[in-house]
């Protein structure tokens, strides 16, 4: 449950100078959309993972959980755009994809990555400037 946290702590690949000049806000629309983006990759991984294999894969879902619980722990407007957002990714991925297939292997791949690019731009917004 703590992989969240170590992919938005220690998954630094954005280049150093970025990170320098990064100010911390969490409530800056950059960090909004991004915190958003990740969770709808959150819900299309999860999806996909369901329909490959079955209703009791919940890793995603876990990964979902850990960054409610970093980001957004009590009930208010940001918790429910991230719920917002990965349910609408969840939903869009089953609507695409009805059974397993290499497409949708394809598209779990590109998900990953593009989870942890976004990931990585939130460890690095969460950075503190020298």
């Amino acid at each position: 449950m703590n992989l969240i946290r170590t992919l938005l702590l220690s998954a630094l690949t954005v280049p150093s100078w970025l990170a320098a000049q990064a100010q911390f806000d969490p409530d800056a629309p950059m960090y909004e959309s991004t915190l958003s983006e990740l969770a709808g990759v959150l819900g299309q991984s999860h999806a996909i993972h369901v329909i490959c294999n079955g209703q009791k894969d919940q890793y995603w879902r876990d990964y979902m959980w850990v960054l409610l619980e970093l980001e957004a722990s009590e009930p208010g407007p940001r918790r429910n755009s991230l719920v917002e957002a990965f349910n609408a990714g969840y939903t869009g991925e089953q609507a695409r994809f009805s059974f397993c297939n290499q497409p949708a292997q394809i598209e779990l791949s590109e998900l990953t990555k593009r989870g942890r690019e976004l990931a990585d731009n939130l460890s690095a917004l969460n950075t503190p400037q020298d």
